[in-house]
């Protein structure tokens, strides 16, 4: 590994970039557009405990606050990488640097329309692990920002409004479905985050107001006004691999190597006390130009 790289790299911290353009996003009726999203504020959690006491306020646990004059990034659209419930993941390639460093492979995550709180959250994420010495970069990919603009903002190369966003156009949609036995007209709390059913409040703590005074909690998508959020991250390699292993067949080397990394990886994000729904290979990517060392996309339910 070039480990002057790798210190470059992880010397470039959240706060370094304040707005992003982005080539072939979208485009008017007639014309493509070069999308210009500004750096927002992520949207924190509220405290989870099992018995209620009162917890002490943590200054931490607050979203970043937002940076001024920091550097402009601009990224053109590659190939797509996959898709998931909330969003779509890009390569992309840089056109241009303003804060001119040796950055790593770039990938970016576009928030499906209605889901834009939920990648707000995953920002968050992003930045509570960052705080941490030993985890961005090395257990979690390195994050570059979270991004957003509201579509009616965006002009094609000639001033008229932009009407597509190309990766929008052809999105897999999972509508609510309802009871076989009900009636009613289903609630769509697909958008929901772990935290906002009203029956589990009892369970979590805003004492401090982190949740509640963020914009994002009273934000709903719009679909005659919907949003653009884009997080910039790091771009992992290959995805780890492990075929079933039969009864009485022996664990191939390198798989256990791979399973060592990953046990290493669980329980150096647990040590934050951060939970995790689920956890599995595909959530466990191997760094691009790093050969040992174990990336991970955080689980809120994303891409």
């Amino acid at each position: 590994m070039n480990t002057s790289l790798h210190t470059e790299i992880c010397s470039t911290d959240l706060s370094t970039y304040t707005s992003l353009t982005i080539h072939g996003l979208g485009s008017s009726d007639d014309n493509p557009a070069e999308i210009t999203l500004l750096r927002s504020q992520s949207f924190p959690a509220p405290r989870s405990f099992e018995d209620h006491v009162t917890l002490p306020r943590d200054e931490k646990w607050a979203p970043l606050s937002l940076p001024k004059d920091g550097a402009h990034l601009e990224l053109e659209l590659t190939d797509s990488i996959s898709e998931g419930r909330i969003g779509l993941a890009y390569s992309v390639r840089v056109i241009n640097d303003s804060a001119h460093l040796d950055l790593p492979d770039l990938c970016i995550k576009l928030v499906k329309p209605k889901f834009g709180r939920t990648l707000a959250r995953e920002a968050w994420f992003y930045e509570q692990l960052a705080r941490e010495q030993g985890y961005e970069g090395v257990v979690t990919p390195r994050c570059f920002g979270f991004f957003t603009v509201p579509l009616k903002d965006c002009m094609d190369v000639e001033g008229r409004p932009v009407s597509h966003i190309n990766p929008w156009e052809n999105l897999t949609i999972h509508p609510p479905e309802p009871h076989p036995e009900c009636t009613e007209q289903v609630e769509d709390t697909q958008w929901w985050l772990p935290d906002d059913p009203p029956s589990y409040q009892e369970y979590y703590d805003d004492s401090d107001g982190w949740k509640s005074s963020s914009p994002w909690n009273q934000w709903r998508s719009s679909p005659s006004d919907p949003l653009i959020c884009v997080l910039v991250l790091e771009k992992l390699g290959k995805f780890y691999f492990c075929e079933n292993i039969l009864p009485g067949e022996k664990q191939a080397d390198h798989e256990e190597v791979e399973l060592d990394d990953i046990r290493d990886l669980v329980r150096d994000v647990t040590s934050q006390e951060l939970c995790m729904a689920t956890f599995d290979f595909a959530m466990s990517c191997e760094p691009l130009g790093m050969s040992s060392v174990p990336g991970m996309n955080v689980h809120t339910g994303g891409a």
